[in-house]
């Protein structure tokens, strides 16, 4: 969905940025020199929309969230943000590990934000036979399991 989004801001002349909350982290730990950083930050700051995609599927490197903050902060009232995590925001802060820091963060988000949540299958499961799993961690469809 927020794929769909990006496409159709830039059909309609914006500016997009898409990253993973993982490329994130991985070009903060990165990056060689602070120019480097901020040469990365700038151009999140700078875009129209920013999508960050899978906030919370990984825990981050505690050296991200001052990062993430940086962006956040420096796209207030001046750019759309769209964050999409299999989290609640109650959890955030684990996933940096500074719950003070992360507030901040969700702070800045909600002041004009809203939050959706989805709730439903996958839609990349849509027409495959759900799987769950058993006992042992293995995937078991669930046809089989009746």
């Amino acid at each position: 969905m927020s794929v769909a989004l990006g496409t159709k801001m830039v059909q309609l002349g914006f500016t997009v940025r898409f990253i993973l909350a993982q490329q994130l982290a991985n070009a903060v730990l990165t990056a060689a020199t602070r120019t480097e950083l901020a040469r990365l930050i700038s151009s999140l700051i700078r875009c129209d929309l920013l999508i960050l995609d899978e906030f919370g599927y990984l825990t981050l490197d505690p050296h991200v969230g001052p990062v993430l903050y940086e962006i956040i902060a420096g796209r207030y009232e001046k750019g759309a943000t769209v964050i999409t995590s299999n989290k609640s925001l109650a959890s955030w802060g684990d996933l940096v590990g500074d719950t003070a820091l992360m507030m901040a963060i969700i702070d800045r988000l909600l002041h004009h934000g809203e939050v959706f949540y989805l709730r439903g299958p996958s839609f990349r499961m849509r027409g495959k036979e759900p799987v769950m799993l058993n006992a042992k961690g293995e995937g078991v469809l669930a046809a089989e399991k009746a």
